[in-house]
């Protein structure tokens, strides 16, 4: 670009999808010319569209001049390095800003942000079908590292977005308490989630729906102040007693929809004002817990008790009595008596009884994904009770019917036969 030029005219062409900004945008584009007087000295008072570096900064994102001059209440044309300084907030919803949106360098000069929030409001998001089919209706897909000179930033909300590219500077803003990066396929992203760690001031994290895994979940142990924690939704198979260890939460737990299996009665060890939703997982509950779960709801009128939402997953026998929890999972078996001949292997009859195994809902029918999820991934045991019926090589001496149990460990006995 030629410095000597005195003026020059950009042609802005910007889509968008949100017919609501009327006052901005006549039907889906809007072409606006604007005269560029390039001063190349950046002063409070230096208009961002007639500054060759700002104009470069700003990367053709002139919907983020328009959320300032809304804040300002100004023109686009007006608006001032002074007005980027005394921004505390950036708030849009990213489907109505431009497909392939980007939060651009120019943001490091918002020096008195306190919060951004560039988040959409809706995903297609089907976390049993891979991560690259992953879609949502926000627009936003790359955060520039200029963000890290944003260190007053508090709350930061990129939510419901196809992002492809998050900069590790956004991880070492140390004021940053509430993160919401749900919905964000946010796996896709390197290193990403170890990089949270270093918010060690966090007290809200929201990451449901960002296809994160159990050792991501117990990477989240540095984070010491954590009030709510959201991993829901995302699939997770791991022991129940690994997130409890692990994870600190004073005021909400939301871990529901993954594939959590083990004793729920780890999750007895919180805090009993923790309000925890774990609802639809391979949870087993005993029945003396079924009842501890139960008082917690029934106290819910009393401050230091949170509410516990514990359906679907796998109890003994005793079914809670509120409607909220009535629903469960139970483990059955369709070859129920095996049959032992003398001579059987052993190995035979622990393979044609995990054959049958199904996970049954409330319904007792079968749940397929759950179904799935357990005979392949979950570290179940499977004990042959009457092991007088074999010799030391595993070979029955006699003929019987075998009698078998599953189990998580040696209190949780999910089917007993």
């Amino acid at each position: 670009m030629n410095r000597k030029m005195q003026d020059m005219t950009i042609l802005i062409t910007m889509e968008t999808n949100n017919r609501s900004n009327a006052n901005l945008i006549e039907e889906n584009k809007i072409e606006t010319d604007i005269t560029i007087k390039y001063n190349n000295k950046i002063t409070d008072e230096t208009k961002i569209l007639e500054n060759e570096q700002l104009v470069q900064e700003l990367e053709e994102q002139i919907w983020l001049l328009e959320v300032v001059a809304s804040k300002q209440s100004k023109e686009v044309s007006e608006i001032t390095i002074k007005d980027l300084k005394d921004i505390r907030e950036v708030s849009i919803n990213s489907t109505s800003i431009p497909n392939n949106s980007v939060i651009p360098k120019i943001i490091g000069r918002f020096k008195s942000l306190k919060s951004i929030k560039v988040n959409g409001d809706e995903s297609s998001c089907n976390l049993y079908y891979p991560l690259n089919t992953f879609q949502t209706n926000g627009n936003l897909v790359r955060i520039s590292k200029e963000i890290g000179k944003c260190i007053n930033l508090e709350e930061v909300n990129f939510s419901f977005n196809n992002l492809k590219y998050l900069p590790k500077e956004l991880f070492r803003i140390e004021n940053i308490t509430k993160l919401n990066l749900s919905s964000t396929a946010l796996k896709r992203i390197d290193g990403i989630t170890s990089e949270i760690c270093n918010l060690k001031n966090l007290t809200h994290l929201y990451l449901s729906s960002t296809y994160i895994d159990i050792n991501d979940v117990k990477s989240l142990a540095f984070l010491e102040n954590l009030q709510v924690l959201d991993i829901a939704s995302n699939m997770i198979v791991g022991d129940i007693k690994e997130v409890c260890d692990n994870i600190k939460v004073s005021e909400k737990l939301y871990m529901h929809i993954n594939s959590f299996y083990g004793n729920g009665k780890y999750l007895l060890n919180y805090d009993d004002s923790v309000t925890i939703y774990c609802h639809s997982n391979l949870i087993y509950f005993s029945n003396e817990d079924v009842v501890k779960f139960e008082q917690y709801n029934e106290r819910e009128k009393d401050k230091n008790y949170g509410y516990r939402e514990f359906a679907r997953n796998i109890y003994n026998n005793r079914f809670a009595k509120y409607k909220n929890n009535k629903s469960t999972s139970k483990i059955a078996n369709i070859n129920k008596d095996i049959t032992i001949k003398k001579g059987s292997n052993i190995n035979e009859i622990y393979s044609l009884y995990k054959e049958g195994i199904r996970v049954l809902n409330y319904y007792l029918e079968v749940e397929h994904l759950d179904n799935k999820v357990f005979r392949e991934k979950i570290p179940y045991k499977i004990n042959i009770k009457n092991t007088e019926l074999f010799n030391e090589s595993g070979i029955a001496i006699k003929d019987g019917i075998a009698k078998i149990e599953v189990k998580y460990d040696d209190e949780a006995i999910l089917l007993c036969g």
